[in-house]
């Protein structure tokens, strides 16, 4: 998506590997001129950064990683996850949307998704909250691991559109080059763009 944008706007890309935590302050301190790593745009952020629309293929929903031998593959709604030891990733909506749970035990969040995947397959945690289709990616390599879905209104309320190009509140004219790069890019090549990227996940 970055070399898509990068073609549109005649830019050279150039990647810039940090902590998600510190995106965007990266960002709005000049580090980086866009924050392309499927970032959700939700209203806290929009209060720091500016977004672009989505580039994302679907529209994003969560639901629970789990085992199956550890008493929750079955569940059908946030209920079910009462008492159970749930974990998100530090500083994004898989963790904050725990709380959605009713006596959940909320586990201190890891830095990253595989931290996260090794805690499951430990049996520290009970569940895992990620995105549908971070969780299908990850089946074939974990096939002890199931994906709980919700029916909606079972659910978390996410609270934001999808995966969206994060830039600096100032640069407005830079977030419209961006929505028209956007634009171009069709259903298509998105959803291509989509399985090569889960096809290469970490294992």
């Amino acid at each position: 998506m970055a070399k898509l944008i990068g073609e549109y706007l005649d830019a050279d890309i150039v990647i810039v590997k940090l902590a998600w935590e510190g995106l965007i302050e990266a960002l709005n301190q000049g580090q980086i001129d866009m924050i392309i790593a499927g970032m959700a745009d939700t209203e806290e952020r929009k209060q720091s950064i500016a977004f672009s629309d989505s580039y994302s293929v679907q529209k994003t929903e969560y639901c629970m990683l789990v085992t199956e031998e550890g008493g929750y593959a079955d569940a059908t709604s946030l209920a079910d996850f009462a008492g159970a030891s749930v974990l998100g990733q530090k500083g994004t909506r898989y963790d904050e949307v725990i709380d959605q749970i009713e006596s959940v035990d909320h586990l201190p969040p890891v830095d990253t998704v595989a931290n996260m995947l090794s805690r499951l397959e430990a049996g520290t945690a009970d569940a895992l909250v990620v995105d549908t289709e971070t969780g299908e990616a990850y089946l074939d390599a974990y096939p002890d691991f199931t994906i709980v879905y919700f029916e909606e209104g079972q659910g978390f309320n996410i609270g934001f559109t999808g995966a969206c190009v994060g830039m600096r509140l100032e640069d407005t004219e830079l977030v419209e080059q961006v929505n028209a790069a956007l634009a171009t890019i069709d259903h298509d090549t998105r959803d291509q763009l989509s399985e090569t990227a889960k096809a290469n996940m970490p294992q």
